[in-house]
């Protein structure tokens, strides 16, 4: 995980309220993600895919399995591997 652990609300990116803590980007890094078990939420990225609306669990964020027309924030190129994944189409903010 790429990034900054927090415990008060107002200084952080995304809020876990259940668990009173909260993370900030690291902006020193190409990604910061909230890795899950059999998911990854990428926050913040200079990289990005177009791909389709995520679950209503998820809102606003994009499903990066599926091509579509929502810009969606995306791992770094080198996180796949050539002979197993098939990620969309990755662009880069410059």
């Amino acid at each position: 995980m790429v990034l900054k652990k927090a415990k008060r609300k107002k200084s952080v990116g995304i809020w876990l309220p259940t668990l009173k803590y909260g993370f900030t980007p690291n902006k020193e890094t190409e990604y910061s993600a909230i890795l899950g078990e059999i998911y990854a939420q990428v926050i913040r990225s200079k990289y990005y895919s177009l791909c389709a609306d995520c679950s209503p669990c998820y809102p606003g964020q994009g499903d990066l399995n599926t091509k579509g027309y929502t810009p969606s924030y995306q791992l770094s190129p080198e996180t796949y591997d050539e002979e197993y994944d098939t990620p969309l189409e990755i662009h880069c903010v410059k």
